[in-house]
């Protein structure tokens, strides 16, 4: 039988503690956190993660992990352990980043950019934008492979075009536009609905300067659905292509006190614990999570099914677990319901 848990990212979270608060941060960081992973148990982390597969991702996150204490020596294990490590920053430490600069050839750096300046500056602050976008290109004169990730709202959708010209010019390798969702000091009333969302990845790629440096997906696409050649795929053959949610399946989340969650979504549903769990155990707990919708959801009744199992469990868990309201099938049973 198919194990359905294969290993395709793991989020590293170092620390809690950041040096903004973000509006729209899914963990709820700020400056007031002061725990930090210690570097003994990452290491140990990091030994036991490197035993489940080499094509994995380690996501370094926070948090700001640059503002652990002991960043460069944890850059340092994860260089020696890992394939694939990418830093999660909201890139305004530089000094830190510079020091990790012998690692450039198997560490990646993702920065964090919220829309337009306007946009931006609302929620990190004055004077934050230029000096990000200063230092995506200091950090890409070191050698790193630079990623920008934008979170999308209904707030900064009309100023995504305007940071698209902004970033023309810049030497960076990928741009991640990712759906908001409504966890930790994000709100459900500040998404956009899955047409809306839709139309945003069709005019990205008909118009935006850096459509093919952009990754963007169609969510919940009938569309796409009624052409999908991928419903017979396996788990991994699904985590591989990005097609589904990898909760339960192929990613993992791990606290700065060692405990493992499934799910950005799902924080309180603790599968484990690296002091004393092995992978295999962390990896098991995880494949027995339940990711699937309850029996009366309509996902049953869907020829995608086997491709999206529901969507996200911990969006649809907010629903009694009928599935994912984004889903614009499932969100108008859920609404016909009341």
């Amino acid at each position: 039988m198919e194990s359905r848990f294969y290993l395709k990212q793991c989020y590293i979270l170092l620390t809690r503690k950041c040096n903004l608060a973000c509006s729209h941060c899914i963990r709820s960081s700020d400056p007031s956190y002061s725990e930090f992973m210690p570097l003994e148990l990452c290491e140990e982390i990091f030994v036991k993660l490197a035993s489940s597969n080499s094509e994995f991702q380690a996501l370094l996150s926070g948090g700001e992990p640059t503002l652990h204490p002991n960043f460069e020596d944890i850059c340092s294990l994860a260089y020696r352990y890992f394939e694939k490590t990418i830093i999660n920053t909201n890139g305004l430490n530089l000094h830190k980043i510079k020091k990790i600069k012998r690692f450039n050839d198997k560490i990646s750096i993702q920065i964090s950019i919220d829309g337009d300046e306007e946009f931006h500056e609302s929620i990190r602050g004055l004077n934050t934008y230029h000096k990000t976008l200063s230092n995506i290109e200091a950090i890409t004169e070191l050698g790193f492979k630079v990623t920008i990730a934008t979170t999308v709202s209904n707030k900064n959708i009309t100023s995504l075009k305007n940071l698209d010209d902004d970033l023309d010019s810049s030497e960076f390798y990928q741009w991640n536009l990712k759906r908001i969702v409504g966890y930790g000091r994000a709100n459900d009333e500040e998404d956009i609905s899955t047409q809306d969302w839709n139309k945003l990845v069709d005019s990205v790629y008909a118009g935006f300067h850096n459509a093919s440096r952009t990754s963007i997906r169609p969510m919940f696409a009938l569309r796409n659905i009624a052409t999908s050649e991928f419903l017979d795929s396996t788990n991994e053959e699904l985590s591989s292509i990005g097609t589904n949610c990898g909760t339960g399946r192929s990613k993992m989340y791990v606290n700065p006190n060692g405990t493992v969650y499934p799910c950005a979504c799902m924080e309180e549903n603790i599968v484990g614990d690296f002091h004393s769990d092995s992978y295999a155990r962390v990896a098991h707990a995880l494949s027995n999570v339940n990711i699937l919708p309850n029996k009366y959801s309509i996902c049953y009744q869907c020829r995608a099914f086997s491709q999206c199992k529901g969507g996200c469990p911990g969006i649809g868990a907010r629903n009694l677990s009928q599935g994912d309201p984004r889903c614009p099938i499932v969100n108008k049973v859920l609404l016909a319901k009341g």
